[in-house]
Protein backbone atom coordinates (compact mmCIF):
# COMPACT_ATOMS: atom_id res chain seq x y z
CA UNK A 1 0.00 0.00 0.00
CA UNK A 2 2.69 2.55 0.81
CA UNK A 3 4.06 1.83 -2.85
CA UNK A 4 0.94 3.21 -4.39
CA UNK A 5 1.34 6.34 -2.10
CA UNK A 6 4.67 6.85 -3.13
CA UNK A 7 3.83 6.78 -6.66
CA UNK A 8 0.86 8.51 -6.48
CA UNK A 9 3.05 11.33 -4.43
CA UNK A 10 5.41 11.01 -7.07
CA UNK A 11 2.89 11.26 -9.99
CA UNK A 12 1.41 14.35 -8.42
CA UNK A 13 4.20 15.94 -8.12
CA UNK A 14 5.24 15.70 -11.79
CA UNK A 15 1.90 16.71 -12.45
CA UNK A 16 2.23 20.03 -11.04
CA UNK A 17 5.37 20.43 -12.27
CA UNK A 18 4.09 20.40 -15.87
CA UNK A 19 1.60 22.66 -14.81
CA UNK A 20 4.05 25.50 -13.29
CA UNK A 21 3.26 24.47 -9.70
CA UNK A 22 -0.36 24.00 -9.85
CA UNK A 23 -2.35 21.64 -8.97
CA UNK A 24 -3.65 18.89 -11.63
CA UNK A 25 -7.28 20.48 -12.90
CA UNK A 26 -9.02 17.15 -11.43
CA UNK A 27 -7.72 18.17 -7.73
CA UNK A 28 -8.20 21.85 -8.51
CA UNK A 29 -11.83 21.29 -9.14
CA UNK A 30 -12.26 19.11 -5.83
CA UNK A 31 -10.97 21.79 -3.72
CA UNK A 32 -13.00 24.84 -5.73
CA UNK A 33 -16.22 22.51 -5.16
CA UNK A 34 -15.54 22.06 -1.78
CA UNK A 35 -14.88 25.43 -0.79
CA UNK A 36 -18.50 26.58 -2.85
CA UNK A 37 -19.61 24.01 -0.30
CA UNK A 38 -18.26 25.26 2.93
CA UNK A 39 -19.61 28.69 1.60
CA UNK A 40 -23.40 27.56 1.75
CA UNK A 41 -24.71 27.78 4.97
CA UNK A 42 -27.98 26.40 3.76
CA UNK A 43 -29.14 22.82 3.58
CA UNK A 44 -31.53 21.34 1.64
CA UNK A 45 -32.88 20.20 5.37
CA UNK A 46 -34.10 23.42 5.88
CA UNK A 47 -36.86 23.14 3.16
CA UNK A 48 -39.55 21.27 1.64
CA UNK A 49 -40.74 21.06 -1.67
CA UNK A 50 -44.35 22.47 -2.22
CA UNK A 51 -45.53 20.43 -5.50
CA UNK A 52 -49.13 22.06 -6.43
CA UNK A 53 -47.08 25.13 -6.59
CA UNK A 54 -43.56 24.35 -7.55
CA UNK A 55 -41.94 26.81 -4.68
CA UNK A 56 -40.10 25.38 -1.81
CA UNK A 57 -41.02 26.22 1.72
CA UNK A 58 -37.97 27.43 3.72
CA UNK A 59 -39.07 25.57 7.03
CA UNK A 60 -37.70 28.25 9.55
CA UNK A 61 -39.63 31.25 7.94
CA UNK A 62 -42.34 29.53 6.25
CA UNK A 63 -41.29 31.60 3.35
CA UNK A 64 -41.66 29.79 -0.10
CA UNK A 65 -38.40 30.05 -2.59
CA UNK A 66 -38.48 29.71 -5.98
CA UNK A 67 -36.63 26.77 -7.43
CA UNK A 68 -34.08 29.18 -8.80
CA UNK A 69 -33.06 30.82 -5.01
CA UNK A 70 -33.03 27.04 -3.43
CA UNK A 71 -30.33 25.57 -6.23
CA UNK A 72 -28.12 28.85 -5.43
CA UNK A 73 -28.04 28.56 -1.56
CA UNK A 74 -27.94 24.63 -0.96
CA UNK A 75 -26.14 23.83 -4.38
CA UNK A 76 -26.36 20.39 -6.35
CA UNK A 77 -26.81 17.24 -4.65
CA UNK A 78 -26.64 13.36 -5.55
CA UNK A 79 -29.23 11.53 -7.01
CA UNK A 80 -31.06 10.27 -4.59
CA UNK A 81 -31.27 7.03 -6.07
CA UNK A 82 -27.83 6.48 -5.86
CA UNK A 83 -27.11 7.02 -10.00
CA UNK A 84 -23.67 7.52 -10.90
CA UNK A 85 -22.05 8.29 -14.84
CA UNK A 86 -20.24 6.66 -16.94
CA UNK A 87 -17.27 7.15 -14.93
CA UNK A 88 -18.33 5.78 -11.68
CA UNK A 89 -18.80 8.89 -10.47
CA UNK A 90 -21.84 10.17 -8.09
CA UNK A 91 -24.79 12.17 -10.09
CA UNK A 92 -25.63 15.01 -9.59
CA UNK A 93 -29.37 16.82 -9.29
CA UNK A 94 -30.27 20.53 -8.91
CA UNK A 95 -31.71 20.83 -5.03
CA UNK A 96 -34.99 21.31 -6.28
CA UNK A 97 -35.72 18.30 -7.87
CA UNK A 98 -34.21 16.56 -5.32
CA UNK A 99 -36.55 18.57 -2.41
CA UNK A 100 -39.09 17.37 -5.01
CA UNK A 101 -38.50 13.72 -4.90
CA UNK A 102 -37.49 13.01 -1.22
CA UNK A 103 -39.04 15.82 0.63
CA UNK A 104 -42.15 17.12 -0.96
CA UNK A 105 -45.46 18.16 0.40
CA UNK A 106 -48.73 17.67 -1.01
CA UNK A 107 -51.09 20.82 1.46
CA UNK A 108 -50.05 23.69 3.24
CA UNK A 109 -53.10 23.84 6.58
CA UNK A 110 -53.31 26.54 8.97
CA UNK A 111 -53.94 24.17 12.03
CA UNK A 112 -52.90 24.94 15.57
CA UNK A 113 -51.64 21.88 17.79
CA UNK A 114 -51.00 19.41 14.91
CA UNK A 115 -47.12 18.44 14.01
CA UNK A 116 -45.03 20.26 11.03
CA UNK A 117 -45.50 16.96 8.93
CA UNK A 118 -48.98 15.40 8.88
CA UNK A 119 -48.29 11.57 7.20
CA UNK A 120 -51.25 9.98 4.76
CA UNK A 121 -53.72 12.93 5.61
CA UNK A 122 -55.17 15.50 3.38
CA UNK A 123 -57.03 18.32 4.96
CA UNK A 124 -60.90 18.84 2.83
CA UNK A 125 -64.08 20.32 4.19
CA UNK A 126 -62.93 21.01 7.65
CA UNK A 127 -61.89 17.54 8.33
CA UNK A 128 -58.81 15.01 7.70
CA UNK A 129 -59.20 12.77 4.97
CA UNK A 130 -56.81 9.35 4.47
CA UNK A 131 -55.02 9.80 1.23
CA UNK A 132 -51.91 7.28 1.26
CA UNK A 133 -48.36 8.75 0.21
CA UNK A 134 -49.57 12.40 1.04
CA UNK A 135 -47.79 14.66 3.29
CA UNK A 136 -49.53 18.08 4.53
CA UNK A 137 -47.32 20.97 6.36
CA UNK A 138 -48.16 23.24 9.23
CA UNK A 139 -48.32 26.45 7.67
CA UNK A 140 -48.01 28.29 10.80
CA UNK A 141 -44.94 28.34 13.80
CA UNK A 142 -45.93 27.82 16.93
CA UNK A 143 -45.27 31.31 19.18
CA UNK A 144 -42.41 31.40 21.40
CA UNK A 145 -42.20 33.46 24.14
CA UNK A 146 -39.04 35.68 24.38
CA UNK A 147 -38.17 34.20 27.72
CA UNK A 148 -38.28 30.50 26.76
CA UNK A 149 -35.25 30.64 23.89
Amino acid sequence: MDNNKLDFDRVMAELRAKNGGRQPAPARERQQRKRREDARIISVDLFRAYLPSHHYIFIPTRELWPASSVNAACGPQEHPNGEIDKDGNPKFIPASLWLAMCRPVDQMIWAPGVPLIVPDQLMADGGWVAASHARTIQWIREKRHPANQ
